[in-house]
């Protein structure tokens, strides 16, 4: 593993420890790898209104989208029960948006990677710009 998945593990944890999780005390942590070579860390934040719930993946892109990035080279997820956190579906669409098909996503504990996934992988139809062209013409 390199210095620089175990910095994104390590802030991902960092974040997750912020969660605020009272509903179903799943806390979930994320960090993004953008192309400028920035960290972006997140955590899930739910509301009693579940719709409004922002998961940590959400939550870490709209910081690096604040920032000003614009492209995701790689995601790292944990949770709190050191098993795979695969991000939802939403959030799978939403990455789409800064991925390409080959991003890679690290879901970790601690110490490991336990599995690894690329965008294409996670959301093999995934709806992009070149979609919205075709639909266009």
């Amino acid at each position: 593993m390199n210095d620089t998945t175990k910095k994104m593990i390590a802030l991902a944890y960092e974040a997750l420890r912020h969660s605020y999780s009272p509903y179903s005390h799943y806390q979930v942590g994320c960090c993004l790898l953008a192309e400028n070579g920035k960290l972006y860390h997140g955590c899930n934040i739910e509301n009693a209104s579940y719709s409004t719930t922002l998961c940590a993946e959400s939550s870490a892109l709209g910081t690096m989208i604040t920032d000003g990035a614009q492209h995701i080279k790689a995601v790292v997820i944990v949770n709190h029960l050191e098993t795979a956190c695969v991000p939802c579906g939403a959030c799978r669409q939403r990455l789409a948006e800064f991925c390409d098909d080959d991003t890679r996503f690290l879901l970790c504990n601690k110490s490991e990677i336990l599995n690894t996934f690329t965008l294409a992988d996670l959301l093999p139809h995934r709806f992009n710009a070149t979609t919205m062209k075709e639909k266009d013409n």
